[in-house]
């Protein structure tokens, strides 16, 4: 239908209110399971609760499936109901952090990491108690905010037994035939290169070393934000998956006991990037001073100090920290599987290897780890080393003299 050029627009209809104590009475029916998880977590005793990967993911379900149908209604937009639904992301997002942090304490063994300067294990026990205490924290504020509303309390309470998480020792025969690959030492080698590649891209993984506690702040959103972190993470999960689809299960896997510590390396820094992605995510949309939502952002259930400290001294620095010992992995697994290659190329004649073309050179070699050579006129050079290869140049000045 085309309208005629003086006339006015269609206007919008008005949108239909729903009746709050309709609204209640949806909420309060989504939300019993998750409200009867507010109980049983506000009725332990402060700093005894021991969070499981069964309660966590109760919790995730449970106010996920409570959140989307409070985002259906508008309910961020209410001035009666934000703060309740920011209470259920709070709980959503840290039952996240919470089961990333419990799938490392379980896997570390598997992991096969290498050591490093600082207590991995005991810096995760200590954020997995830091998340008990802000969902602890969390479920009473939800309590008091659903009271407010109106609701109707569940009365069945769940028994403090209910989510202990029972796990005999051992594990399962690795009884299933090996998978054979060709060009194994290509793969191997590609893996080894796009681990290097990847943490060339992250330096931001290295801020936390740089930085005082008391500037944490100031790195965000620049050099740290969540569109940075969710990309990185992106992509050490597309080179965890390449790993999987390509050496795990292998002959050459079983053969070569580093291989699995350089699938943990990747491993611990995707899930280190996970939980960072998260609490990122939850400074810029609830916490920030500038972003922030004031729904949560004048009483906060954790103070922005204490999760930016989370965030940098756990999840970025052990990420910068397994990456950089990843590298140097990485360095000697190329030495072992890479092939000896050799390459002619002419000295281009009126340039020569000055400054800038020798520094060139020798950071590619450097990044990648190996022993690269350059031989001139039966003389041999370090590539790696800028200095030597513009040593180099003495000689092609004096050929330059002589043409």
């Amino acid at each position: 239908m085309t309208l005629p050029a003086d006339a006015d627009p269609p206007h919008p209809k008005k949108p239909l209110i729903i009746n709050n104590g309709d609204f209640v009475d949806l909420i309060e029916q989504r939300a019993r399971g998750l409200l009867s998880l507010a109980l049983f977590l506000s009725a332990q005793r402060p700093k005894t609760i021991t969070l499981t990967r069964p309660l966590v993911a109760d919790l995730l379900s449970q106010s996920l499936l409570t959140e989307e149908l409070l985002d259906i209604y508008g309910a961020r937009n209410n001035r009666q109901w934000c703060r309740f639904r920011s209470l259920v992301a709070t709980i959503k997002l840290f039952a996240e952090v919470s089961y990333e942090l419990l799938h490392i304490h379980h896997s570390l063994p598997s992991y096969r990491l290498l050591p490093v300067e600082r207590d991995f294990a005991a810096a995760t026990l200590q954020s997995l108690d830091l998340t008990a205490d802000v969902l602890v924290r969390a479920a009473t504020w939800l309590l008091a905010q659903a009271n407010r509303l109106g609701f109707s309390l569940p009365v069945d309470h769940l028994p403090s037994e209910h989510y202990i998480e029972h796990l005999p020792p051992g594990r399962l025969p690795h009884d299933r035939a090996m998978r054979k690959i060709k060009n194994a030492d290509e793969t191997v080698t590609y893996l080894a290169t796009a681990y290097l590649n990847l943490a060339a891209d992250s330096e931001v993984l290295n801020t936390a070393e740089n930085v005082e506690p008391k500037d944490y702040a100031t790195c965000f959103p620049d050099p740290i934000s969540e569109d940075t972190l969710r990309y990185l993470k992106v992509r050490f999960h597309c080179l965890q998956s390449l790993y999987d689809t390509y050496v795990s299960e292998t002959a050459i896997e079983s053969l070569d006991p580093n291989l699995p510590t350089l699938r943990g390396h990747i491993s611990i820094v995707f899930h280190l990037l996970e939980i960072a992605t998260y609490l990122v995510h939850y400074y810029e949309r609830h916490l920030n001073e500038h972003t922030g939502d004031s729904a949560l952002r004048r009483r906060p259930v954790i103070a922005p100090g204490t999760l930016l400290a989370m965030m940098m001294n756990y999840s970025i620095a052990f990420s910068g920290l397994y990456l950089k010992y990843g590298r140097c992995f990485c360095h000697t697994m190329l030495r072992r599987y890479a092939e000896i290659g050799r390459i002619e190329a002419p000295v281009p004649s009126y340039r020569g290897f000055h400054v800038r073309p020798s520094t060139l050179i020798a950071r590619i070699v450097q990044h990648y780890g190996s022993l690269v050579v350059m031989e001139l006129d039966g003389q041999s050079y370090d590539a790696g080393s800028p200095m030597d290869i513009f040593r180099a140049n003495e000689k092609i000045n004096a050929q330059k003299r002589r043409w």
